[in-house]
């Protein structure tokens, strides 16, 4: 039998899915050592409520990217930072391998799913207020794009 410590342990994705205000953040962030990258504009607001002040022992490190440009969010990049979705994450991934973070919480799925779907409507010049919007076409492109994770 293997050493305890050579053993790897499972690592979990996890999709919390409800309506506003239904403790989606709070169970997240119940979890280890959390780094949050929000995309709601109230970010991690409900730490701040006497009742979850617990939960902010579990929060290592927060990026919010509500606000910027969308270029900036979804600015391709290997090198980890603060200003964009693939920094943040290239972030996570070298303070978990430095034993810093345990948890990686992407919160406001769907504000960040609106701004990926805005984003490809400037790139590919779609236009979305005239003659209604093909969400058919929204929703497969955007599932593409979310298979990513």
């Amino acid at each position: 039998m293997p050493a305890a410590n050579s053993l790897t342990r499972p690592f979990y994705s996890l999709w919390i899915n409800g309506p506003a205000g239904s403790g989606k953040t709070r169970a997240a962030l119940g979890f280890p050592k959390v780094f949050a990258i929000t995309f709601d504009p109230t970010g991690l607001d409900i730490i701040y409520e006497p009742e979850n002040q617990k939960l902010r022992e579990n929060l290592v490190w927060h990026v919010p990217l509500n606000g910027l440009a969308l270029s900036d969010i979804f600015k391709v990049t290997e090198q980890p930072g603060e200003d964009s979705l693939y920094g943040a994450l290239a972030l996570a991934r070298k303070l978990g391998s430095e034993g810093k973070i345990e948890t990686v919480l992407i919160d406001g799925f769907t504000y960040l799913a609106t701004h990926k779907w805005d984003h490809i409507c400037q790139d590919e010049q779609i236009e979305t207020k005239r003659g209604g919007l093909d969400t058919q076409k929204m929703y497969g492109r955007l599932s593409v794009y979310l298979n990513q994770f």
